[in-house]
């Protein structure tokens, strides 16, 4: 038997009550678990689920008065030859086709998302000569009339490299790569002209071709300077809007993947599920916890827990209820558990986390693919949203809600496949009992879980016609 001095002990070495099953001391004797067996072909397990769950919701004298119901476990199996497990799978299908379109989209669009940063790396790299140019880097300035001379004259035979090839012409590269006027007004005054005779010291037709060549480049600097703008511009825009509907996507799929959890039939090596007969299961495990969550900073005490297991055994049967509707009737064999015990916080979390130990990672492949790209994307909106404040009319200073990450919803989806499949750290659970009120704490669930459980299992047979002790 576990009293609170032992529980106490348990406690300190790193015991969960949940979990370990320290049980509180029992009204009948021996620790407060409680075990109901029924069986009858006239009811289902629902009748007996709803009323213990009232029971437990209750307030005042004719209830238990628990602020908290959790449900832990909720398993269905079925044999594969039964009628409602084709009913089921039929409705899982559905879901499942769902979901797979879905994440179809957002593989296409988080692919996408690839060449989307590749041009803006590209138009980055191409704006950040023209801001150097603008602050007379001179290597930027070279960088530039490479790029015009590759791109715009290319291999014509009027080119700056092939009319170096020409007698009179050899100097015309050096000249052009080393002569910088940021105007076409400043190419006249840098090169000169045979009227003023200044400028450069060169043949007539040598610097009639280089002030030539000198202002088709500043004519064409200065045009794709604004194109180059407006298409960063866009491409920024574009990749907000783009973010903007992965997240509304990720958003949608959610409840399908709640769905198809909770639809899944668990394979059972049961003896009472065989393939040949319309049989099913059912596990239902839920938590009655007594008092408030604690809020953050306070003292995690300790609280009154009723742990309550179902297990159900039926043969399901097709047939027509009230308003003509089609559904399962269950007939068969319930067992229900209670067991009282007393936890807090913490321990009630990691006992959560370890129920179901499935890993099932639907995401795998597109989270890490997200992962690879997660810096180059934050950097890139965050650019976008200085370029929607420059663009926007100034407005009087107010409190702004802090924007939200783009890797916010991915994380709220695969921690929702954590919260539906399962997926966590587990963590060892170590109470060390070192305040009065901690201690006090644990004294008072003690009694009240003890009572409480006992006097669930007590009502609940009074009520049904079952004899008592």
């Amino acid at each position: 038997m576990a009293d609170a001095a032992k529980l106490e002990k348990e406690f300190k070495s790193g015991k969960n009550p949940l979990k370990d099953s320290l049980l509180v001391d029992g009204k009948a004797g021996g620790d407060s678990k409680y075990t109901l067996y029924i069986e009858t072909p006239q009811q289902g397990v629902e009748p007996y689920y709803f009323w213990i769950l009232n029971m437990l919701q209750k307030s005042g004298r004719y209830g238990l008065n628990f602020s908290r119901i959790e449900k832990i476990k909720d398993i269905f199996s079925a044999s594969e030859t039964s009628a409602y497990w084709g009913d089921v799978e039929a409705r899982r299908a559905i879901q499942q086709d769902r979901f797979e379109k879905y994440m179809t989209t957002i593989g296409g669009m988080t692919k996408s998302l690839i060449q989307m940063l590749r041009d803006l790396r590209i138009l980055e790299e191409r704006l950040s000569f023209y801001q150097e140019d603008a602050r007379n880097i001179d290597s930027a300035t070279v960088a530039l009339k490479t790029i015009w001379t590759d791109l715009v004259e290319g291999k014509s035979p009027t080119s700056v490299f092939a009319l170096a090839g020409q007698p009179g012409y050899v100097t015309l590269p050096d000249l052009f790569f080393s002569t910088h006027p940021k105007t076409v007004d400043e190419v006249e005054r840098i090169v000169g002209s045979r009227e003023k005779q200044e400028g450069l010291q060169l043949n007539e037709r040598v610097k009639s071709v280089l002030k030539q060549k000198l202002t088709k480049f500043l004519l064409w600097k200065e045009k794709t300077f604004k194109e180059l703008e407006q298409r960063w511009r866009f491409q920024l825009k574009y990749l907000q809007q783009h973010v903007q509907v992965i997240k509304l996507y990720l958003n949608w799929l959610r409840p399908y993947l709640n769905n198809i959890k909770t639809l899944q039939t668990a394979s059972s090596s049961r003896a009472e599920l065989v393939k040949a007969f319309d049989t099913s299961m059912m596990d239902l495990e839920i938590l009655a916890i007594g008092g408030p969550k604690p809020k953050e900073g306070s003292i995690d005490n300790f609280k009154e827990v009723i742990r309550i297991k179902f297990e159900f055994t039926a043969v399901p049967q097709i047939a027509y209820q009230e308003g003509s509707s089609r559904g399962a009737i269950h007939l068969g064999k319930t067992i229900i558990t209670i067991e009282g015990t007393v936890a807090n916080e913490k321990q009630i979390e990691d006992y959560k986390k370890d129920q179901d130990e499935e890993d099932l990672k639907i995401l795998t492949t597109v989270d890490e693919s997200l992962e690879a790209m997660k810096d180059e994307l934050d950097y890139y909106l965050k650019k976008a949203e200085e370029l929607n404040k420059k663009e926007k009319q100034p407005e009087p200073e107010t409190k702004k809600e802090k924007s939200e990450p783009f890797f916010e919803p991915f994380t709220a989806i695969w921690n929702g496949f954590k919260d539906i499949f399962g997926k966590g750290e587990k963590k060892k659970t170590e109470t060390i009992l070192t305040t009065k009120e901690e201690k006090e704490s644990l004294k008072n669930a003690v009694g009240a879980s003890q009572g409480k459980s006992y006097a669930l299992y007590y009502v609940f047979k009074k009520s049904h016609g079952m004899i008592t002790e």
